[in-house]
């Protein structure tokens, strides 16, 4: 599996959380990218985006080791670049057949206060690789229950195929929880329920 996870170092816990998943599914890769979007002031002796630059090298010098001591079968890439963060990641996924991402809920800039708007939430609206996204500093302790959500628009139902495919893989419980009385809930199951998922609770 092959794994994008953006990253600020402010929070940045899902990198954990990604690699010990990685792990947990026999190894993969790990691309650690970093997006600086700050302005240059021509008043400056030095440029904002370089010292963000050498700080981001430094923090990916203390990051590398602890991520590869906890995850030594995961291959890690990191990655810098000095692009707004939400145009850029969807530009960078073309053509590198990422399996997921994974993020985190706050923002994605060295200075939070510069971000505008929520890139995850952006990602969420456009990505067309499936997202995960990992609450501040929330530990891994291995998939053991996915929650699917369905309402009445079956025709989203196709799209379930990355969370049921991951739940294969980890023999996590599956819930299905019906948001509407017109879904034929034991349709999708004979559909989508796979033997390596040992049960699945219906609410």
């Amino acid at each position: 599996m092959k794994v994008l996870c953006p990253i600020d170092f402010f929070s940045a816990s899902m990198t954990a959380w990604a690699a010990r998943m990685l792990e947990d599914l026999g190894g993969g890769e790990l691309v650690l990218l970093h997006c600086i979007n700050v302005a240059s002031r021509s008043a400056m002796f030095i440029k904002l985006d370089d010292v963000f630059k050498e700080q981001a090298e430094d923090d990916f010098k203390a990051l590398l080791p602890k991520l590869k001591a906890a995850a030594p079968s995961v291959k890690f890439t990191a990655k810098i670049a000095n692009q707004d963060p939400k145009i850029f990641i969807l530009s960078f996924l073309k053509g590198k057949n990422f399996d997921l991402i994974v993020t985190g809920t706050k923002g994605l800039s060295a200075l939070k206060e510069m971000t505008i708007g929520s890139t995850t939430a952006f990602l969420m609206d456009r990505t067309p690789v499936p997202l995960v996204a990992v609450p501040h500093e929330y530990p891994y302790s291995g998939l053991k229950t996915v929650v699917v959500g369905l309402d009445e628009k079956a025709s989203h139902i196709g799209s379930l195929e990355p969370v049921l495919e991951l739940a294969r893989q980890t023999k996590a419980e599956i819930v299905f929880v019906n948001t509407t009385e017109n879904v034929a809930l034991t349709d999708i199951l004979k559909c989508y329920l796979v033997p390596a998922t040992e049960a699945a609770t219906v609410q």
